[in-house]
């Protein structure tokens, strides 16, 4: 089969080595994105950050429901990489699947509070810590219950 010269927007041109030049596949980007008409490979999205839609742009990369955004340092030290990372419990992520650019690092609960169980999207998924209550029903805070 003959490969073609250049790859549609949203694909990208997979080398049996980083050295090769000859083509040995065209591949959806899965988890990254390549604007195409080109012969690059799929620009990476980050860590754990899945692309979809068009693929073409950074843009189509997301960070999922319940997860938040984090800075790391990339593995050549030089500069650093984007990564989706689970909330754990205590915390909230993004309340819906996001783009990257639009998506924020998880949140704790506020004081006192937490939730059941990790991968919360929602404030209201705070609750009381056992021995507090939360302020006239509140997501906002919570107190010592009165002994």
């Amino acid at each position: 089969d003959h490969l073609p010269a250049v790859v549609p927007p949203g694909y990208g041109v997979k080398y049996p080595l980083p050295a090769d030049t000859a083509v040995s596949a065209v591949e959806l980007c899965s988890a990254g994105y390549n604007p195409g008409w080109n012969r690059r490979t799929c620009m990476p999205c980050g860590v754990n950050i899945t692309s979809r839609n068009n693929r073409t742009s950074a843009y189509d990369c997301f960070v999922f429901k319940g997860q938040g955004l984090q800075m790391l340092t990339a593995a050549d030290s030089t500069s650093p990489v984007r990564a989706a990372v689970d909330c754990w419990a205590g915390s909230i992520g993004m309340p819906q699947d996001t783009a990257m650019f639009e998506a924020r690092p998880c949140d704790t609960c506020p004081r006192f509070m937490t939730t059941e169980q990790p991968l919360s999207g929602s404030r209201s998924d705070c609750k009381a810590l056992p021995g507090y209550t939360a302020v006239n029903g509140s997501t906002q805070s919570a107190v010592a219950c009165a002994i």
